[in-house]
């Protein structure tokens, strides 16, 4: 099960206008969720190249991201796991933000271990990525 959760997400749900992170969050979320199902990862550059932005500003993107499926978790009343976890550094690394929530969490350096089983593999996990992207798209549509 996911440690971490989607809340802390700085960032405004992907669903306004007001910052330029989110007409982007609205496209890269597809393709963040193709890659959960597929169970594989994406690099932020490879999201970026996708999407038309830049690797740095990637961070803001999934913090958007982040911010819309807490909201749908809360609609849902159920737990999502964190998905833009399997969006990672082009070394392989977590982004700095993912690694400083395990690290918090574990209360000591993650390890790649770590980091597989608490934040990547729940997100392979979870079956409901479909419908995720459904009640986005609804809430796009009103």
């Amino acid at each position: 099960m996911s440690m971490l959760n989607n809340k802390e997400a700085k960032y405004e749900n992907m669903y306004g206008e007001a910052h330029w992170y989110q007409p982007y969050a609205r496209k890269a979320l597809p393709i963040v969720v193709k890659a959960a199902i597929e169970e594989r990862t994406i690099s932020f550059g490879d999201l970026a190249d996708a999407k038309y932005g830049s690797p740095r500003k990637m961070g803001a993107v999934c913090g958007s991201i982040s911010k819309t499926i807490y909201q749908i978790e809360k609609d849902w009343g159920e737990r999502i796991p964190r998905l833009t976890a399997v969006v990672i550094k082009s070394n392989g690394n977590p982004g700095a933000y993912l690694l400083e929530m395990l690290t918090e969490k574990l209360k000591r350096k993650p390890t790649t271990e770590d980091y597989k089983n608490f934040a990547i593999q729940p997100v392979f996990e979870y079956s409901k990525w479909n419908a995720v992207l459904e009640a986005v798209y609804k809430t796009i549509q009103l």
